[in-house]
């Protein structure tokens, strides 16, 4: 726990990364599930599981809104 505010935390990582908080955190996401997609044989449910949705159709809306491609078509596009 910090003792900083979110509005300062938040120009903190802004100033650092040049994305919000939150947008930071979704690039954070995305990367590690990329990530594990690429290196790995983990279900894609484990994959959510594993990044921290609760829901594997939200992991694939959330993946697929900011891929344009679903995480099985990600998948496959790395083996070839």
């Amino acid at each position: 726990i910090t003792h900083y505010n979110d509005e300062h935390l938040n120009r903190v990582v802004k100033k650092n990364t040049g994305l919000s908080i939150m947008k930071h955190a979704k690039k954070l996401k995305i990367k590690h599930a990329m990530d594990l997609l690429a290196r790995t044989d983990m279900t894609i449910s484990d994959i959510s599981n594993a990044i921290g949705f609760t829901s594997e159709s939200h992991f694939y809306r959330f993946f697929k809104e900011n891929l344009q491609q679903s995480p099985d078509q990600f998948r496959q596009a790395k083996k070839l």
